[in-house]
């Protein structure tokens, strides 16, 4: 594990608030009793990493935790849906890349959702085809993305409510990417006055 601190001014200005000296720690179980996160994002492509121990020591410091399993095919998943409900006694708020069948927990039944980063492209290809822009800049991305925020926007399920939220990301968009080349227009303008 890599000390955030060292490559603190290689990093993205959003990311280096959050980078801070700590020891390594050698296992997720470890950073989640250290770092007390209150969300399990699986980014690391390793299958099965939110094992038991990992989503009990989560749920003893959060009421409600949230994870995320991005991991694809289901069978690799970082845990089923049916394990965080299970290993939380159905506390947890949980999304997948993959669907997962309807689980049930004492009298609840809980309905995964999905939390799929396709539904951004929606937004941000109908972006491109309205503007016809060729550069893509982060406040675009973000632009495109942010419709989708709403509540736990991440955790979607009714695609056509997401197709909806698209056509307004797109919008977004379209309207930075306007932003954008007004400004440039603007700059060639002062330039030629200067020059």
């Amino acid at each position: 594990m890599y000390d955030l601190v060292t490559f603190k001014e290689s990093l993205q200005h959003l990311k280096q608030p959050w980078a801070h000296e700590h020891e390594p720690i050698k296992d997720l179980v470890g950073v989640v009793k250290d770092i007390k996160p209150t969300v399990l994002i699986g980014t690391s492509g390793v299958g099965r990493t939110f094992t038991k121990e990992v989503v009990e020591a989560i749920v003893a410091i959060n009421e409600k935790p949230i994870i995320v399993a991005l991991l694809n095919p289901t069978s690799q998943s970082e845990c089923t849906a049916e394990e965080a409900y299970t290993w939380t006694k159905g506390r947890a708020i949980f999304a997948s890349s993959s669907p997962f069948d309807p689980v049930e927990y004492k009298v609840n039944v809980f309905v995964p959702k999905l939390a799929n980063k396709a539904y951004i492209f929606l937004g941000f290809r109908l972006g491109l085809i309205m503007f016809g822009t060729i550069r893509i800049r982060d406040d675009m991305l973000l632009a495109a993305s942010w419709p989708l925020h709403g509540g736990i926007g991440w955790v979607k399920h009714e695609i056509t409510r997401s197709s909806t939220e698209a056509k307004h990301g797109g919008i977004e968009m379209k309207k930075c990417a306007q932003q954008l080349l007004a400004t440039q227009a603007l700059m060639s303008k002062l330039a030629n006055k200067i020059m």
